[in-house]
């Protein structure tokens, strides 16, 4: 299996037995022939999930390539290490408990061959909770193109499993240091030029997944986010939109101090994003502290907002 594919799917999993079928039957159909292959990588599961996936890669040998890593690697070195395996022109994302709409592969390969500008293309997504009960969507953002102050101002409000960029770029991704969020990512390739964007939902994300970074990993995520912040900065962002997201970031991470009743967390940011940032953010941190209060209604409204109103609630309003 040596010859180029058109797309190359890199699907991460770590206990997901509930969730993995219904992940890689999404990824299996979405283009016809050999013009796919589904790069499964599984990180030392214990729950039957690795099961799952032998069988669908016996029942689909020609698409499916599962990659079982003896040691947990991690996230981060979990996709690096489908995405230095990979042979196609095109390579997509997708978590193992998430899944995508049909078609979903076809819409975004036809924006990057109609338009050579955009390394990458990104689109909306359904939210469900871990029962499939709708949610709302993921973002309300409608721009067409998403340029890299844009990016950085607005923070990272994409789905990272509607990720689907060209395989030129992917030594952006490959040399990432250690430990990474999405949004370093999306900071990286959109540094090359403008994201394309798909409004209509692509993909069903689930929300709050118990092994997701977000709930296991949470005081790194902070770290990597504002890793990315600093490389968006030193990729050529300008210093207003970096004023910008940490507004942003601060106001997230005071919000959630208040929410757990710990608020050493908070203090040690402010201090460390004074002392690391390389433009003054002086007025910025203080904006953060005083919107906190709006940045606990977005809280509150992402926990309950979705369950009483699924057809308007919006997780990432941009």
């Amino acid at each position: 299996m040596s010859e180029i594919v058109d797309v190359s799917v890199c699907i991460t999993t770590f206990n997901q037995k509930a969730y993995i079928a219904r992940c890689l039957d999404s990824a299996v159909s979405q283009l016809p022939g050999k013009c796919l292959e589904v790069l499964v990588g599984d990180d030392g599961s214990d729950d039957g999930t690795r099961d799952i996936v032998k069988s669908y890669a016996a029942r689909y040998p020609e698409r499916i390539v599962p990659v079982f890593h003896e040691q947990n690697l991690g996230p981060s070195g979990n996709y690096r290490a489908l995405i230095g395996r990979s042979r196609g022109r095109y390579v997509a994302h997708l978590d193992g408990d998430d899944y995508w709409l049909p078609g979903k592969l076809a819409r975004q390969i036809e924006i990057l061959e109609q338009s050579r500008a955009n390394p990458a293309v990104v689109g909306n997504a359904f939210v469900i909770d871990s029962r499939g009960v709708p949610l709302g969507l993921f973002t309300s953002n409608t721009n067409e193109a998403i340029d890299l102050d844009f990016l950085l101002e607005r923070g990272n409000f994409l789905c990272h499993g509607s990720l689907v960029y060209r395989a030129e770029f992917k030594e952006r991704i490959l040399t990432i240091p250690g430990n990474f969020v999405d949004y370093m990512i999306l900071i990286r390739l959109a540094a090359v030029a403008p994201l394309a964007y798909v409004p209509e939902p692509l993909v069903v994300y689930l929300w709050n997944s118990p092994i997701s970074m977000r709930a296991t990993m949470t005081p790194l995520v902070g770290e990597n986010y504002w890793e990315a912040m600093l490389e968006a900065l030193r990729l050529g962002a300008s210093p207003r939109a970096f004023r910008r997201c940490t507004v942003r970031f601060l106001e997230r991470i005071a919000s959630n101090s208040v929410a757990q009743l710990r608020m050493r967390p908070c203090v040690d940011w402010i201090a460390r994003v004074r002392k690391e940032s390389p433009v003054p953010v002086g007025a910025a941190v203080l904006t953060g502290l005083v919107r906190t209060p709006l940045a606990l209604g977005r809280l509150l409204r992402r926990r309950i907002g979705g369950r009483l109103f699924p057809r308007i609630c919006v997780f990432y309003p941009r």
